[in-house]
């Protein structure tokens, strides 16, 4: 059942538009149905009955059932969001709601202008024309976007509570005409933790009833801040200077090499550098549990399916279950701080990525909360593997071993840390995923 009539109407001239995009990727996961009239822009935008709903005539604009209309598609979307009961988008509490917030502004103050400026020559040559200074300064300002967000997401899924909100929605949906377009490997090569988060989100099946963009057809020739020729688009340009420079590069004969003369007393060859050492983990014997697996079903399936998947397939003999419990929650103060805790310990670890996963969160509220969480280890036996031990943060944590044999009992736990819910009766105030 759907949260309002079919007579909800989105009025845009074209539902391909970034923005309407956006607002049908959220409309889709709040299950909020919307019906999108015919309209024309220079016509319809001006009519005296259009300007009750938008004094100023741009589009989107949402207009209810009874009447009631609403314009800027960032507070278009967040209304959507507010609709919806079953997924949270919002967020689940005041500190959530207001990151929220904080991440639907950096969209629309900080992200959108530099796309704009950078896509509209592109996607509207008729209407908007081809300024260098002006691509240059969207460039950079993209760069510096980018390297904001691959911090921030270097340790987390989600921009907030490591659950997806409205924020992640409306950050891809700026993103997914660039990445089409323009965000070439060049460009986005040394930015992982974005990538990764991009793919995470617009993979997942109720996004790509929406709006398809696989990995396979995002951006692969290098585009360069050239003015276009007369009569092209900025994107065939760069295209085209490109195709001449890589010509040029192939043209270009390699520095012929200096024959080394060789003295008597020089080494017949350099010595090798020395192999670095293996991971003792590395040695242990194969196991059938793919951890890497369990990450991706955790990322892009419900938590009771990827619940289902991990007992099923756990493997007791080459990995181990803990909880953990900070030994100084008499000492924390306010939530956030907490929070950096956390933070700070996972960028310690990061060696251990490819044999760990974890969820550790903080409950409680300021002057009042304690860390915990659930972790999986590669390893075997009643100890945390020697490569964790190393990890200076691991000696303020109490360690209890989960016995396998006896999952069922605490499955329900398990599942509370997975979800951010309430622990010992403190509630969820935020969370941190190690993958």
């Amino acid at each position: 059942m759907s949260h309002t009539d079919k007579k909800t109407k989105l009025w845009t001239p074209n539902k391909d538009n970034m923005r309407a995009k956006r607002i049908l990727v959220v409309a889709a996961y709040a299950d909020y149905e919307l019906e999108i009239p015919q309209m024309t822009m220079g016509e319809s935008n001006k009519a005296p009955e259009f300007l009750k709903k938008n004094p100023i005539g741009r589009v989107p604009v949402l207009e209810l059932a009874d009447g009631r209309s609403l314009f800027e598609s960032i507070a278009i979307l967040r209304y959507i969001a507010t609709q919806d009961k079953k997924h949270n988008l919002i967020g689940r509490n005041d500190w959530e709601t207001a990151q929220v917030d904080q991440w639907l502004a950096f969209v629309g103050t900080t992200l959108e202008p530099a796309a704009n400026a950078w896509m509209a020559p592109i996607l509207y040559p008729q209407f908007v024309a081809f300024d260098e200074g002006r691509h240059k300064w969207a460039v950079e300002e993209m760069k510096r976007v980018f390297e904001a967000l691959n911090r921030w997401l270097e340790t987390r899924t989600y921009l907030v509570a490591e659950r997806m909100t409205v924020a992640d929605l409306a950050l891809i949906g700026t993103l997914m005409p660039m990445y089409k377009a323009v965000l070439d490997p060049r460009f986005r090569g040394p930015f992982v933790n974005v990538n990764r988060y991009f793919e995470t989100i617009t993979q997942k099946e109720i996004f790509l009833a929406t709006w398809r963009l696989d990995p396979n057809a995002w951006c692969t020739v290098a585009q360069k801040a050239l003015a276009p020729k007369k009569g092209a688009t900025p994107g065939a340009a760069a295209a085209a200077a490109e195709k001449e420079e890589e010509k040029k590069e192939e043209k270009k004969p390699e520095p012929k090499k200096a024959a080394k003369k060789k003295d008597d007393d020089d080494e017949e060859e350099e010595e090798a550098p020395a192999p670095k050492p293996k991971n003792a983990l590395d040695l242990l014997p194969k196991s059938n549990f793919a951890l890497d697996e369990f990450k991706r079903e955790f990322s892009n399936k419900p938590l009771d399916e990827a619940l289902d998947f991990l007992y099923k397939n756990f493997d007791a003999a080459g990995y181990t279950m803990w909880f953990s419990k900070y030994k100084y929650n008499d000492e924390l103060t306010k939530t956030w701080l907490s929070g950096n805790l956390i933070n700070g310990m996972f960028q310690r670890m990061d060696a251990m990525r490819k044999y760990a996963f974890g969820v550790q969160s903080v409950f409680g509220e300021d002057d009042n909360n304690a860390i915990s969480g659930f972790w999986i280890f590669r390893g075997t036996g009643n100890t945390l593997p020697e490569s964790q031990l190393a990890v200076d943060d691991t000696s303020l944590y109490e360690w209890t071993q989960i016995d396998f044999a006896n999952i069922e009992s605490e499955k329900a736990r398990i599942k509370a840390y997975l979800k951010g819910d309430d622990i010992d009766g403190k509630p969820y105030a935020d969370g941190k995923t190690f993958k």
